[in-house]
């Protein structure tokens, strides 16, 4: 899949429920961008071959890239609700029980 191909999929996904301006767009692509950078960056390390890590442990090169994308995603999230949360807080419950979880696009996707 290509960003275009994803960026287009947000923006009809997420234009059904909200009028996007140029900037949401351009959020939106951007948001697609490290989408699919962090899965290929999963994929990379799923294939790479592991290397010794500072504390003896195998880690792929890959798997921070993963890590920095996984936590940009997380800070979309939190900056843009409006685009990338699909349900109020209230309405997902938490998986540890004691907070609601806030679904995203991710969780569609």
């Amino acid at each position: 899949m290509t960003i275009d191909d994803l960026s287009a999929q947000l923006i009809a996904e997420i234009g059904e429920r909200v009028d996007l301006t140029m900037v949401d767009r351009i959020a939106i692509e951007a948001y697609a961008g490290q989408l699919l950078r962090m899965r290929a960056a999963r994929r990379r390390a799923d294939q790479d071959l592991l290397r010794e890590g500072e504390r003896g442990v195998a880690v792929s090169p890959a798997v921070e890239i993963e890590r920095a994308a996984s936590a940009e995603l997380r800070q979309w999230v939190s900056r843009r609700p409006d685009l990338f949360a699909t349900a109020k807080p209230e309405e997902v419950p938490a998986g540890d029980g004691r907070s609601p979880k806030r679904r995203d696009v991710l969780d569609d996707l």
